[in-house]
């Protein structure tokens, strides 16, 4: 197996400069913290579509997760551009 190259990505020297004033003498942890104790960060939209799925009255067997097929379905029937749809 080939040995990975780093990958750096560019960021503007006054980006770096705001980053270090917010992240102070810390070497770890999110810079921009979610303000809830119980969570560092939002990580899933799972609960809001729940709550919009029941308020709509719809099944539970309706998840999140099916609206990237039907997305990618409507799209590829629309443009039929593939590489768009990935």
């Amino acid at each position: 197996m080939a040995a990975r190259k780093n990958s750096f990505v560019s960021v503007p020297t006054d980006t770096i400069a705001t980053l270090r004033r917010r992240s102070g003498d810390r070497l770890e942890g999110w810079v921009f913290p979610f303000k809830r104790p119980h969570s560092g960060h939002l990580t899933t939209m799972a609960v809001k579509f729940q709550l919009a799925r029941a308020k709509a009255g719809l099944p539970k067997n309706l998840v999140l997760y099916c609206g990237r097929y039907d997305f990618g379905t409507r799209v590829l029937k629309k443009t039929g551009n593939l590489k768009l749809v990935m």
